[in-house]
């Protein structure tokens, strides 16, 4: 009984590794499989068994990351980085909640575009985790330059872990281009969602032009996200607008194709830039 425990345990919790690396591969051959149209081929069943446990890691290693996360809350409670902190708990657990909606609807409907919002999701809550495991390191660290030093290898990591969410972007991008999705709203729920994306641009630019003149380089990575997912979510409202707006023409196509573009190409130099920049900035606090 205590093995059978123990392989229990272990199948459930496989490791830091095996609980990112399983979920990526398991949801990635999923949608190679909704895309390619091989839903019907033998492979697809393993496909579709290795999703189901990468669905159950992901949901088995959340409540304890949930807990974590509200003890994190109640330790920085009293700290002058409050504020920060308790924004990146919520972001972390509204991705993580949004990201398994996505998913599991993704697998019960055969959806590739469910599938890829999942994936995107779940990439942005693995980058968001990694910065509050980034800001409890600092917590406990009293010398200020080995807390620098902490936080620009967070922020070149976090950089580097943006490529990985650029091709989740492109993904979701695609889909809108040419699988047609997108969402449709009523013409004044549109406006709404429309102040709302703006209001959230705004704030992310304001945020890391402040975050720009010195501080925690962990608050200037999670702007920085903040400032991708709003930038991602204005594309979003532009392929909205045209599908209720536009007239059907291929010129939509083509505004959608430019604007998705230029979006993931701005990202990638965004994240070369916080990978080259929190490289540079560790290495010379380290001589």
């Amino acid at each position: 009984m205590e093995r059978l425990k123990r392989i229990g345990a272990k199948l459930l919790y496989p490791g830091k590794v095996l609980s990112v690396g399983i979920p990526l591969v398991g949801f990635g051959t999923l949608i190679a499989v909704f895309c390619y149209g091989m839903t019907d081929h033998p492979l697809s069943y393993l496909s579709y068994c290795l999703a189901f446990y990468a669905l159950v890691i992901v949901v088995t290693n959340g409540i304890p990351l949930v807990q974590k996360c509200i003890n994190l809350y109640g330790k920085v409670k009293a700290t002058g980085v409050f504020r920060m902190s308790r924004m990146l708990v919520l972001s972390l657990a509204i991705n993580l909640v949004y990201a398994g909606y996505n998913l599991i609807s993704g697998i019960l409907y055969r959806s590739v575009w469910l599938i890829s919002n999942g994936v995107y999701y779940l990439v942005l809550s693995l980058i968001r985790l990694l910065l509050v495991r980034y800001e409890k390191k600092q917590s406990v660290l009293d010398d200020p330059k080995e807390k620098a030093i902490l936080g620009w290898k967070g922020f070149s990591v976090c950089g580097i872990l943006m490529f990985l969410l650029n091709i989740a972007m492109v993904g979701i991008v695609a889909q809108m281009i040419w699988g047609g999705q997108g969402s449709s709203y009523p013409e004044i729920m549109v406006y709404a969602v429309a102040t709302y994306t703006f209001y959230r641009l705004t704030t992310a630019i304001i945020r890391v032009v402040r975050s720009g003149h010195g501080g925690n380089p962990i608050h200037g990575a999670a702007q920085s996200i903040s400032l991708t997912a709003a930038m991602m979510s204005l594309y979003s409202l532009q392929v909205t607008m045209l599908n209720v707006f536009g007239d059907g023409s291929g010129n939509d196509t083509l505004i959608n194709s430019l604007s998705g573009g230029t979006v993931c190409v701005m990202v990638v130099l965004g994240a070369l830039g916080m990978a080259v920049h929190g490289s540079r900035q560790k290495k010379e606090l380290t001589v």
